[in-house]
């Protein structure tokens, strides 16, 4: 089995899949503290014992330190939490599972701002995940269940749970590419191994 995390910082998700690629846990850190949200993939660990576990590492080229203290210290939390795993983990940059995937990485040059840009590459995303056979939990359907008859939807109320769609999604196919290079992951371009 292989655990795959889209990491960051206001909302994560994973995919532990086995090697006929069935999907037997997925989740997101939505109402959760970083605390909680490692413990529990810490507590999936331990159940699943997945031979690899790969976190998405912060992109190569964020340079202002703002950005990036706040992953860093998260992945510290991560390591203290799964230090008996340390041989198993491995640090990915998004790009690098990405570029397999046309579209993902990067929109095109007509796309001008970053709001087009992103739901380009969402969109890429999602179709690449379909063609794989994968559709991320409907969790913004769920919500609209769960609310009593005649309330008004409000969109500020489901943005968070689109965004963690697209979060499923990203975690699915970076578990399907960790596939597809298990032999060579540790060998390829902006992938890590844990090292203290």
């Amino acid at each position: 089995m292989i655990l795959t995390v889209d990491l960051a910082t206001k909302l994560s998700a994973a995919i532990m899949r086995d090697d006929q690629g069935e999907i037997h846990w997925q989740g997101d850190s939505a109402n959760l503290s970083p605390f909680e949200w490692i413990k529990l993939l810490a507590k999936v660990t331990n159940e699943y014992q997945p031979r690899l576990i790969l976190f998405e590492d912060v992109p190569y080229g964020i340079s202002g330190q703002g950005q990036v203290k706040t992953i860093f210290r998260y992945q510290g939390v991560i390591i203290a939490f799964f230090h008996r795993w340390l041989d198993n983990i491995l640090w990915v940059n998004p790009a690098s599972w990405q570029k397999n995937f046309p579209g993902v990485g990067k929109a095109p040059k007509e796309y001008t701002t970053a709001s087009t840009r992103l739901a380009y590459r969402a969109e890429a995303a999602r179709v690449h995940a379909l063609n794989l056979g994968y559709e991320p939990p409907d969790l913004v359907a769920a919500y609209v269940a769960s609310l009593p008859e005649g309330t008004k939807v409000l969109k500020k109320n489901t943005v968070t749970l689109a965004k963690a769609m697209t979060d499923y999604t990203d975690a699915f196919l970076m578990n399907h590419w960790a596939y597809e290079f298990e032999g060579t992951l540790p060998t390829l371009s902006g992938v890590q191994v844990t090292t203290l």
